[in-house]
Formats: C-alpha cells, structure tokens, sequence
C-alpha cells in the first residue's frame, strides 16, 4: 500500500532566493485572527528547488493562467491594493504576443 502524498490549502507564501536555489514557504491565515494580537500564518509546506526549475515553473505557470483566461474568458483578477503592495502593474502578467 502506499502513503497518501499531503495535501495542502495556502493563502499566503513567502520566498528567497540563493545562488543555489529557492525556497517557497506556503502557510495559511488563523481562522479567527485578534485585530489587536495579529498572528502571522504558519508555514504549512515549504518547497526548495533549483533556479532552473524554478523558471521552469514560473514560465508554464504564467503561459497555462493566461491561456486559461483566453479558452474561458475569465479574467483573473487582482485587486488594486494587490497590485501597489507587491510592486506589480496588471500589464506585468501578459505575454508579449
């Protein structure tokens, strides 16, 4: 028999980089988190791979959403405050035609 692989939920991430690889930590937010004793979100998995994979990754992520986005004509999209807080633009996500 083998072991069920875990699955996990994530609403937040983290990464770093070194010249060796990177590392992604998934977590997710409290249930019921206390205005006044925030509570930062445990990490759940953490996920270390090489750079190569990583672009890897990040290419056939970005080319499958957009080509999700065009076959179903869902926008995925982002609020604003998103956008300013990472330091992103919307026209960052497009692939060049």
């Amino acid at each position: 028999m083998s072991e069920a692989v875990p699955e996990f939920f994530s609403d937040t991430f983290e990464f770093s980089f070194s010249p060796y690889g990177l590392t992604l930590a998934f977590g997710a937010r409290p249930l019921r988190p206390l205005a006044e004793q925030p509570i930062p979100p445990a990490d759940r998995a953490i996920v270390r791979m090489s750079l190569e994979q990583a672009k890897i990754l990040s290419m056939l992520l970005r080319k499958e959403l957009n080509r999700y986005e065009a076959t179903s004509g869902i926008d995925i999209s982002l609020p604003p405050d998103v956008y300013r807080e990472l330091g992103l633009r919307p026209d960052d996500w497009r692939l060049p035609d």
